[in-house]
């Protein structure tokens, strides 16, 4: 059977894009709500409303715009405190000093992505 993976489209190291995803998962925190069962309904409801999209546009699936929703679903809420980012600017914590109180919890996703 032909590998028809977004890894093998772009030639990516399969092992490393699941090693990726699997770190991804564990920096999941145990909160009621931005937890890795709401990351993989993102990504399901992204999946569905691109697939959807596409069809209507009459595109084919781009390989790189797939592994770009996918990956961006997975990490959109990783390591959550399950605080606002005005309690966090409020309070003065140490994560709103770092990104200079610019939506501390979405900077904090994007650098522990790029850092994962």
């Amino acid at each position: 059977m032909e590998d028809t993976s977004i890894a093998s489209d772009l030639g990516l190291d399969l092992k490393l894009l699941t090693s990726f995803l699997m770190s991804i998962e564990l920096h999941y925190n145990p909160h009621h709500y931005h937890n890795k069962t709401h990351a993989a309904d993102v990504l399901q409801m992204m999946h569905v409303i691109v697939k959807r999209s596409l069809l209507k546009c009459g595109v084919a699936d781009a390989p790189l715009a797939k592994l770009a929703y996918v990956v961006a679903a997975m990490v959109h809420d990783v390591d959550h405190y399950g605080l606002n980012n005005d309690f966090l600017v409020n309070s003065r914590s140490a994560l709103a000093l770092i990104h200079n109180d610019r939506s501390p919890m979405e900077s904090h996703h994007c650098s522990l992505t790029f850092t994962t």
